[in-house]
């Protein structure tokens, strides 16, 4: 690996978050996410403002990253899903995001505060 490389990887690992989806009703899921852009991060608040989750939700699914908890029983129902752990697949949020508002609300409140830090940040070490 090339120092370039090495360096994109640990800038890439910095901007990586777990958000606990506990408080959007599901218990022991956690969904790894990327630090939006500015311009990702406000058309994600403009798009929770306006009401359109469809939007939202296409914003938010690509930065997921990774899931712990999240299995075929969560996603298919106890009867038919087994307990074997699903992978993080954006086409998959999208799917359950679109039964669950609360996991679309509580996701998108997490990327732009990731990104809110972000800027903050680098205004901190600009001296802004």
């Amino acid at each position: 690996m090339s120092s370039a490389d090495a360096l994109l990887a640990q800038l890439r690992a910095q901007r990586l978050r777990w958000v606990d989806m506990a408080e959007a009703g599901s218990p022991g899921v956690r969904v790894q996410i990327d630090t939006p852009s500015q311009f990702k991060a406000a058309r994600i608040a403009r798009a929770l403002r306006s009401g359109d989750g469809d939007g939202a939700i296409s914003e938010v699914a690509p930065l997921v990253q990774a899931w712990d908890g999240v299995t075929g029983a969560l996603l298919l129902g106890a009867a038919v899903g087994s307990s074997d752990p699903v992978p993080a697949h954006a086409g998959v949020l999208a799917v359950l995001c679109a039964d669950r508002p609360e996991w679309v609300t509580t996701l998108c409140m997490s990327a732009i505060e990731q990104a809110t830090e972000a800027r903050a940040k680098i205004e901190a070490a600009s001296g802004n």
